[in-house]
């Protein structure tokens, strides 16, 4: 097992988005009205990290879409799975911050014939 220690939060997450590592970590912010088209990845597992939600937001997985009405506190983060091979959107009610993180080697693949 690796482990590291960082000084500070910041720190860490720039080590995570290191263009020589396996993994990759980006940041996204969806304005008010904004969507991540449905797509997938064949090959890897995906996390998305949602670390300022604004209010509202509403997540598609497969064929279930679900609105969330949170307002996180400055401690808290909302994390979600989408297994290799599910589709999944999401769309911004207002802005919304966030982190994908997944195996850099696989492709996103938009979905056909979706209806979002």
């Amino acid at each position: 097992m690796e482990m590291a220690t960082f000084e500070g939060f910041n720190k860490a997450l720039k080590s995570l988005m290191d263009p020589e590592d396996e993994y990759m970590l980006i940041w996204h912010i969806l304005n008010p009205g904004g969507k991540e088209k449905p797509h997938y990845h064949p090959k890897a597992t995906e996390w998305l990290i949602i670390i300022n939600s604004g209010d509202f937001f509403d997540l598609r997985v497969g064929e279930e879409q679900e609105s969330f009405i949170s307002q996180l506190r400055a401690d808290e983060v909302m994390v979600f799975l989408f297994p290799k091979g599910e589709v999944h959107a999401l769309s911004a009610w207002k802005k919304i911050e966030y982190f994908v993180l997944r195996d850099k080697k696989d492709k996103t693949i938009y979905a056909k014939g979706v209806v979002k």
